[in-house]
Order: structure tokens, then sequence, then C-alpha cells
């Protein structure tokens, strides 16, 4: 059951330095065949991606794929690789300056969001309950 939907628009993660840090927003056309570090096909973010790939009639070069959102931080600010990301899973790279983050042109990227689910039926327990709201509370501060 969807107890929570919070906007978190996708943007292009790079390191600093990066060709594409001097462009202020990105249309999918000028990605083409870029290479890139995707999270594998089980993260909505992957689907978001392939659906803009689609849109805009082109490909990224998958250079990595895994299931750590870690690790594709960590391999793009140290590499001429790029990903998608929503802010609140870099914000701390970004206050650091290891990772640089641009608009991308598109609605599918402008729409994307966290959803916050629980189990159909499943009765909270009070902890539950509260850290559910505190969860997001903080999201979306």
């Amino acid at each position: 059951m969807l107890k929570a939907r919070i906007p978190q628009p996708l943007k292009l993660i790079c390191a600093p330095g990066h060709w594409l840090c001097e462009a202020e927003a990105l249309s999918m056309k000028r990605l083409d065949g870029l290479p890139a570090a995707l999270p594998d096909r089980s993260f909505g973010i992957r689907r978001l991606i392939e659906r803009a790939e689609t849109a805009a009639r082109i490909r990224l070069h998958v250079a990595l794929e895994c299931d750590s959102l870690q690790l594709i931080k960590n391999v793009v600010a140290t590499s001429e690789l790029v990903s998608f990301m929503p802010v609140m899973t870099f914000e701390r790279e970004l206050s650091t300056g290891t990772l640089v983050a641009m608009e991308l042109q598109g609605a599918a990227f402008s729409r994307a969001s966290i959803d916050v689910l629980t189990t159909r039926g499943r009765e909270l327990s009070h902890a539950a309950q509260r850290f559910l709201a505190f969860l997001v509370d903080e999201a979306r501060s």
C-alpha cells in the first residue's frame, strides 16, 4: 500500500571536471553512446532510463551494471562514466564535491519519485508507524 510519494527527479551524475560539466541541462540526444554505470533492471531508476532512451531513440553504452548504488557512485567519481540518480542518494557526495549533478531534460526524469510502500492489509506497530512518519518527513525535507 502506498504510504507516501516523494518527488525525486533523476539527475545525471559525473566526476568533477567531466566534459559534460559545462552543460547546464542535458537532453538525452546528447548522451547517445555515452559510457554509463547503471543499476540493474531490479531498480526503478533503470526502467526510467530505458524509457528515456527509447523515447529519444538513443542508446547509452552500459560499461558497468550492478545492484549497488554506492559502487556506482564510487566508480563514477573516479572515472569518465556517468550515471543517473535521485539527489537523495548522492547528497553527501555532492556536498563534498566528489560528484557533480546536472539537470536532465525530459518528463521521465522530472516525474521520478521515491515511493514508500507497506504490505496491504498489514497492521504496523506503533514503533513502525512512528518510524514511517519520520522517514517520510526526512525524505521530504
